[in-house]
């Protein structure tokens, strides 16, 4: 098989604010030296990598598969397709805390339940709708500055119709599952590439998703964004390629932080937890602190 050789190059920096920080330097915060020349590395395989890129979880990481150019081919893009062959090798992803992901993605009306979606484009009178909060909470614009409130039981509709996301992301099947609709909307015409699942099956792809997680070549967590760089690099390299270093620690997609915090608070203050993606973010978290820690294992017997 031909293995993979990844190069190291130096020459890439940060820029946080008005200060300037050298990549290295912030790798070195998190206790992890970017690789010499001459030190081991971990190969990336051969064969396509995977990247299973869950809505909300981190567009920027495609700076970083870039990075390593025709060295490192990967499959999927932007689409969030999921992933439809299990026995797939090379899978790499990030995972975000579910209520986290769950409230940014309803800000930006992401793999929203077709019934959903349409009662907000009502409410906004738009086929684009946005929307946002203020000190009375979430509301959508209307022309001539107008503002429509956002019901909270919507929020509870959009979370319950995209609960499991990740989970079937990993095992063949679109965001929005429409898991978790009550009965009085599961009547609804679901989006055109909707799979409805029960709570029962959601609960046998979890396991087969746990241990993906588990096999995978690369698990990342959002929240620990500079870490998870770090981390990748540590292991594999910096690539071929420098012009893209600049912006390897920062939101390419950045959310509506405000309006997150405003959906985030509305779902808890309902009760709403994602007990399938919760369950394979504790398994992605477990993952994550395993690799830092061979990683620092690794690096203190280097250095």
């Amino acid at each position: 098989m031909h293995m993979v050789h990844l190069i190291y190059l130096a020459t890439f920096h940060v820029s946080t604010g008005a200060a300037s920080y050298t990549a290295a330097s912030v790798c070195r915060a998190m206790n992890m030296s970017l690789p010499a020349a001459g030190d081991p590395l971990e190969v990336l395989p051969s064969d396509p990598i995977r990247w299973v890129h869950v809505p909300k979880t981190g567009t920027s990481f495609r700076i970083l598969l870039e990075e390593f150019g025709h060295k490192c081919t990967w499959s999927a893009s932007n689409s969030h397709s999921p992933l439809r062959d299990a026995g797939t090798k090379n899978i790499v992803l990030f995972a975000r805390e579910p209520l986290e992901r769950v409230a940014s993605a309803f800000c930006h009306m992401q793999h929203a339940h077709e019934w959903v979606r349409q009662e907000v484009i009502a409410l906004a009178g738009t086929k684009r709708p946005r929307v946002r909060c203020d000190s009375r909470g979430l509301y959508v614009e209307r022309k001539h500055g107008l503002r429509t409130r956002v019901p909270s039981d919507l929020v509870l509709l959009y979370a319950e119709g995209v609960m499991g996301c990740e989970v079937a992301m990993l095992t063949g099947a679109m965001c929005n599952i429409q898991s978790g609709f009550p009965g009085g909307y599961s009547s609804r015409q679901p989006h055109r590439n909707s799979t409805v699942f029960s709570r029962a099956e959601l609960a046998a792809r979890l396991k087969l998703a746990v241990e993906l997680v588990r096999n995978a070549t690369f698990v990342g967590l959002t929240h620990r964004w500079n870490e998870s760089v770090c981390l990748w690099r540590s292991k594999f390299g910096v690539g071929n390629r420098s012009d893209f270093t600049s912006k390897v620690f920062s939101n390419s997609r950045p959310g509506d932080q405000n309006c997150t915090r405003c959906a985030r608070n509305v779902l808890k203050q309902k009760g709403w937890a994602d007990q399938f993606d919760g369950k394979l973010f504790q398994a992605a978290s477990a993952r994550f602190e395993r690799d830092i820690d061979l990683e620092h294992a690794k690096q203190s017997h280097l250095y």
